[in-house]
Protein backbone atom coordinates (compact mmCIF):
# COMPACT_ATOMS: atom_id res chain seq x y z
CA UNK A 1 0.00 0.00 0.00
CA UNK A 2 1.00 3.37 -0.75
CA UNK A 3 0.52 6.70 0.77
CA UNK A 4 0.62 9.89 -0.53
CA UNK A 5 -0.56 13.39 0.61
CA UNK A 6 0.36 16.21 -2.10
CA UNK A 7 1.57 19.34 -1.21
CA UNK A 8 -1.99 21.16 -2.58
CA UNK A 9 -4.05 18.75 -0.18
CA UNK A 10 -1.64 19.32 2.51
CA UNK A 11 -1.49 23.08 2.21
CA UNK A 12 -5.43 23.43 2.37
CA UNK A 13 -5.73 21.06 5.58
CA UNK A 14 -3.08 22.88 7.14
CA UNK A 15 -4.75 26.22 6.45
CA UNK A 16 -8.36 24.69 7.13
CA UNK A 17 -7.11 23.02 10.45
CA UNK A 18 -5.11 25.93 11.51
CA UNK A 19 -2.05 23.55 12.07
CA UNK A 20 1.24 24.78 12.53
CA UNK A 21 4.98 23.04 12.46
CA UNK A 22 5.50 20.23 14.79
CA UNK A 23 1.53 19.03 14.53
CA UNK A 24 0.82 15.75 13.82
CA UNK A 25 -2.60 14.38 11.63
CA UNK A 26 -3.53 10.88 11.64
CA UNK A 27 -5.26 9.66 8.54
CA UNK A 28 -7.30 6.80 8.94
CA UNK A 29 -10.38 4.11 7.46
CA UNK A 30 -12.70 3.31 10.26
CA UNK A 31 -15.71 0.64 9.53
CA UNK A 32 -19.48 2.06 9.58
CA UNK A 33 -22.37 0.81 8.20
CA UNK A 34 -24.19 4.79 7.68
CA UNK A 35 -22.51 6.44 5.32
CA UNK A 36 -23.20 5.85 1.63
CA UNK A 37 -19.71 6.57 -0.40
CA UNK A 38 -17.54 5.07 -2.81
CA UNK A 39 -16.33 2.14 -0.56
CA UNK A 40 -19.31 1.21 1.32
CA UNK A 41 -19.13 0.74 5.33
CA UNK A 42 -15.63 2.69 5.01
CA UNK A 43 -15.07 6.30 5.53
CA UNK A 44 -11.91 8.66 5.92
CA UNK A 45 -10.85 9.78 9.17
CA UNK A 46 -8.85 12.74 10.08
CA UNK A 47 -7.43 13.80 13.40
CA UNK A 48 -4.54 15.74 15.04
CA UNK A 49 -2.63 12.92 16.89
CA UNK A 50 0.87 13.21 18.57
CA UNK A 51 1.67 9.81 18.01
CA UNK A 52 5.16 9.53 16.34
CA UNK A 53 4.92 6.15 15.56
CA UNK A 54 2.91 6.29 12.05
CA UNK A 55 3.78 3.36 9.72
CA UNK A 56 4.08 5.90 6.61
CA UNK A 57 4.42 9.58 7.13
CA UNK A 58 4.36 12.69 5.02
CA UNK A 59 5.94 15.72 5.72
CA UNK A 60 4.36 19.18 4.44
CA UNK A 61 5.14 22.48 5.85
CA UNK A 62 6.64 21.15 8.95
CA UNK A 63 2.83 19.26 9.41
CA UNK A 64 3.98 15.64 9.59
CA UNK A 65 0.52 13.62 7.99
Amino acid sequence: MEFKVSEEAGRKLIGEMRLEKGDRIKIFTKIYGGIPTVFPSYYLGIMLDNDETAGVEEVIDGVSF
